[in-house]
């Protein structure tokens, strides 16, 4: 049991340090800048004198540009952002607000309206999947075979597994 207890808050732990975390990332994808070394702003090559000596490498070659041949210091290059895709997906609250149940009723089919739900175990450990953002899902069943009230499994045609039944995430399409 104490063991269970001490899981449990290791487990709510790691959960916080992940929330925190992609909080933390800025709305248009970049990380926040990490403390450390930091690369060496880029030094602009001269100009190729003749044809011969040109760069005969498929890669762009760093040619200055007016901006970099004035008495200006060059600036060093930005580099790409990362391509947009889902967030991670989260079962569990954020930090600023309480975790509130959904209540139970006659209604088991479910709307995902705030972000993805990543589904768990019935010993609510991550699987890996997810539900997304706007699927509808079918609750097959309120608490574990273990006894845990706190988790619903719940299915779509794309998946399965057991999720926090949280008001926040979920919208009742009865």
């Amino acid at each position: 049991m104490l063991a269970g207890l001490i899981a449990l808050i290791v487990l709510i732990t790691a959960a916080i340090t992940v929330a925190v975390t992609f909080i933390a990332v800025n709305q248009d994808g970049d990380t926040p800048q990490q403390p450390g070394p930091q690369r060496p702003p880029a030094v602009a090559v001269p100009p190729a004198t003749s044809p011969s000596t040109a760069p005969t490498t498929a890669t762009p070659s760093h040619k200055p540009t007016a901006a970099a041949t004035s008495s200006e210091p060059p600036t060093p290059p930005t580099s790409p952002r990362p391509a947009p895709g889902r967030p991670r997906a989260s079962s569990t609250p954020q930090p600023d607000r309480p975790a509130i149940a959904a209540p139970p009723g006659p209604c088991n089919r479910y709307r995902v309206t705030a972000r993805d739900m990543a589904l768990r175990t019935q010993d609510n450990e991550g699987t890996g999947e997810a539900i997304y953002h706007g699927e509808i899902a079918t609750v097959t069943r309120r608490g574990t075979p273990t006894g845990r009230t706190d988790l619903w499994h719940v299915t779509t045609p794309r998946a399965q597994g057991w999720i926090h039944p949280d008001h926040r995430y979920w919208s009742p399409i009865c």
